[in-house]
């Protein structure tokens, strides 16, 4: 009872200030997989179609290869076997080719994975099967009552800590994203009251353009607009957020090219993750691509900017230099 107790008291002391669900689960298989002397330990989650049993991380002792990363059809380690496991019944294995449960069409699913004793504790929520604890061995094992009654009670405790940490990952997610929406929010506000009360039409672009680089979150951003001369169709820059303005104008002013069309076009937003992967890039000579020390681009966002009479004045721009 002593020894239970202390295994217990570690546990929590181990899970307690852990936030990912998966490094829990993870920490107290590796715990229990130590104390036992088993094989492999680890935790399998049960999609919601009862079909399907993923491992995200394992531990495992050396001579047992990690199931991480794997997914398997529940049904594959037996009928029997699977119905134990949503009756809410763990599961006890000395081994397997000794067992009709497991044994016969099903024996390719345990031998694939090394085992032949393992200890399956079911974990269900609201009558469904939604996860499973695991002990396996590549040896057969008689496996212990104490051994038994701590697989369930490590399971269960860690699971339960697991689920706090998954209800305070959303919780801390819901958080940032309503700070985030809140500064979304105050930036728009704060640009749409610039804009009504600035009559200087450079500075008022340069808002609306600085507005975008804040909410985009780009390394630097422009606004280029249409304008025709004898040379026919040319894109001017009128404002830039970011970078120097010489960093632009040395390079001259954008061309009809497959990446920039669209947008003076109007034809609608163009995003690339990555621009320097992206088909309509490096098209054109005589540069084809970005010419030698231009603003390093990486991610891409450009946005047409239209009246209300439906010209297209030029386009909004934005790079950032990471994807």
């Amino acid at each position: 009872m002593e020894e239970r107790e202390r295994f217990l008291l570690k546990l929590s002391d181990t899970v307690r200030d852990l936030a990912d669900p998966v490094a829990v689960t993870r920490a107290a298989a590796e715990l229990l997989g130590r104390h036992l002397a088993v094989g492999r330990a680890g935790y399998g989650v049960v999609d919601a179609t009862q079909k399907h049993v993923t491992v995200a991380r394992d531990w495992s002792a050396g001579d047992l290869p990690s199931l991480a990363g794997e997914s398997r059809v529940l049904d594959g380690f037996g009928p029997e076997v699977v119905a134990e496991l949503k009756a809410g019944r763990t599961l006890v294995i000395a081994d397997f080719r000794a067992d009709a449960r497991a044994g016969g069409a099903c024996a390719d699913t345990w031998e694939s994975i090394g085992t032949r004793a393992l200890v399956v504790v079911p974990l269900l929520r609201a009558g469904a099967l939604r996860a499973v604890f695991y002990l396996h061995e590549a040896a057969p094992r008689p496996w212990t009552s104490h051994e038994i009654e701590l697989a369930e009670l490590t399971a269960e405790r860690t699971w339960d800590a697991a689920e706090r940490a998954r209800v305070e990952a959303r919780l801390r997610d819901s958080r940032d994203r309503l700070a985030m929406e809140t500064q979304t929010l105050e930036i728009i506000n704060g640009t749409g009251a610039q804009i009504a009360a600035e009559l200087d039409l450079q500075k008022l672009v340069q808002h609306v353009v600085d507005a975008g680089v804040e909410l985009t979150g780009a390394s630097f951003g422009a606004f280029f607009y249409n304008v025709l001369d004898d040379a026919g169709e040319r894109y001017m820059l009128y404002s830039l957020s970011g970078a120097d303005r010489a960093a632009f104008e040395n390079f001259g002013m954008p061309r009809a090219t497959p990446v920039f069309a669209p947008t003076f076009r109007g034809e609608g937003v163009i995003r690339s993750d990555d621009i320097l992967q992206d088909p309509r890039y490096a098209q054109n000579p005589p540069n084809k691509g970005m010419p030698k020390g231009h603003l390093p681009v990486r991610s891409y966002l450009a946005v047409p900017v239209v009246s209300r009479s439906g010209e297209v004045i030029g386009g909004l721009f934005f790079g950032h230099v990471q994807t």
